[in-house]
């Protein structure tokens, strides 16, 4: 999970990333002019956030192998982030694919 959400998180960074890079061309007129620039910037936000959370709970889940109650919460906790992290996903590739298919 600690590998998978971080790789994620890379995706979602490196798309925000991309998307803001290339703002200022004439292909995102439209995208410019929708005024849908910060509710744009909140989709990648919220998943960037749910994947770092994700990565602080299976990090915490390698390091506190002890058994027991506490990490029990941990891998339900993963396991409900983890889920949520998905449903963030699809909706930044959503975005993603809107932004590339009017650009």
């Amino acid at each position: 999970m600690l590998g998978l959400h971080g790789t994620l998180l890379g995706f979602v960074l490196a798309a925000l990333t991309i998307v803001l890079g290339y703002l200022n061309r004439k292909q995102f007129q439209s995208l410019r002019d929708s005024k849908q620039i910060p509710n744009l910037a909140r989709i990648y936000m919220a998943s960037i956030r749910v994947h770092g959370i994700g990565v602080v709970l299976a990090l915490l889940g390698v390091v506190y192998q002890t058994g027991g109650r506490f990490q029990a919460l941990l891998a339900w906790g993963t396991l409900l982030v983890a889920i949520l992290a998905a449903v963030r996903l699809m909706r930044v590739l959503w975005a993603t694919s809107l932004i590339v298919k009017h650009a």
